[in-house]
């Protein structure tokens, strides 16, 4: 989470702006700004490795729903109380309709691929290693290596072929297959194995992609040159970030942490600090301010820009982390429970009643 607030910072409010300053300013901003398609990356490997082997429901994305729907309607009545926004009834709609507007792009198709993972666990499950391995070889082929020569071959960003295979939800799809593969074959690391040396590459491979467009954009100085190289090393379809995120995953997977609060409490809170700071009123208010905030400005001093960077990260997240423990304490945990059992019984004596 702490990488997509950095994203949505070069995105939205303003990193960018200093990236003009000085060579080592940009390699900062394209590492951190980046970060925020390997997060969904990563979130997404997570899901397919532990969601591969487990009975999939839709009620599972009530505390989803239900969090969407406050955080959109809260935001919505603040915009309508502080002028910001008109009040509307077909705003009111969408804040209580989050999913079926998309409001959030993500959560809309996180939503969608988890709708559809009880059916395509039952076909997973019923591979074997061999067989699921000769899948992500098709997966390679079809979404990474063809869209790859295509580029290469007529020099351009977006084509029909691409346009026409490559959605975000058959991206999510293709990252699944690879989790979900995680979670079904692979095994611990052996002794004498080298677990550092995976997180190494996997930064590795990251960080070249970072080093190659920025050396493309210096020797080259063709912005169309330079944003080919950024779209094949960082968009969607880069086998390099995929690469990257899976050895970054293997490597915490491998890491014996236990259960430790200091990990737990912030990472039940990741889905209302996304809710809450990408809310689009949020958004706007939030972003616009660091955007205009002039203090503790870095220059062309890269190791500043890096220090204010996370200082804004951090304090976002902080902030909303705060926020959201508040909503869980007071509304999720009291309410939830309970309605999460009378949906389970409800869709119980309605299997029942279908056999």
């Amino acid at each position: 989470m702490l990488m997509i607030i950095a994203h949505h910072y070069y995105t939205k409010g303003g990193l960018a702006q200093f990236a003009g300053t000085s060579v080592a300013n940009k390699y900062v901003i394209l590492l951190l700004g980046q970060g925020g398609k390997a997060a969904v990356m990563l979130l997404v490997l997570i899901t397919g490795y532990f969601c591969v082997r487990i009975d999939c429901r839709p009620y599972h994305l009530l505390r989803l729903e239900c969090a969407m729907q406050f955080y959109s309607l809260v935001f919505f009545g603040i915009a309508c109380l502080t002028g910001a926004e008109t009040f509307k009834l077909t705003g009111v709609v969408k804040s209580i309709m989050p999913l079926t507007f998309s409001r959030y792009w993500f959560m809309t198709v996180y939503c969608l691929l988890y709708l559809v993972l009880p059916y395509m666990n039952k076909g997973l499950l019923m591979l074997d290693k061999k067989e699921h391995r000769r899948l992500l070889w098709f997966a390679l082929s079809m979404f990474y290596i063809m869209p790859l020569l295509n580029r290469i071959a007529f020099r351009r960003i977006h084509t029909d072929y691409t346009d026409l295979v490559w959605s975000t939800m058959l991206w999510f799809l293709n990252v699944y297959l690879f989790g979900a593969y995680v979670g079904r074959f692979y095994r611990a690391r052996q002794k004498g194995s080298r677990p550092w040396l995976r997180l190494l590459i996997g930064i590795a491979l990251y960080a070249g992609g970072v080093v190659a467009e920025v050396l493309t954009d210096l020797i080259g100085k063709d912005p169309e040159k330079s944003q080919f190289v950024y779209e094949l090393l960082f968009s969607e379809e880069s086998m390099l970030m995929l690469a990257s995120m899976i050895l970054i995953f293997l490597f915490v997977k491998d890491l014996k942490l236990g259960s430790k609060k200091w990990i737990n409490i912030p990472a039940s809170t990741v889905l209302g600090v996304y809710l809450i700071h990408e809310n689009e009123y949020m958004r706007s208010f939030l972003w616009g301010w660091v955007y205009r905030y002039e203090g503790f400005q870095p220059g062309d001093n890269a190791l500043l820009l890096l220090i204010r960077t996370l200082v804004i990260v951090f304090v976002i997240f902080l902030g909303c982390m705060a926020v959201d423990l508040l909503r869980m304490a007071v509304l999720e945990k009291p309410f939830i429970p309970k309605a999460r059992a009378f949906l389970e019984e409800k869709m119980r004596k309605l299997e029942e009643a279908h056999e």
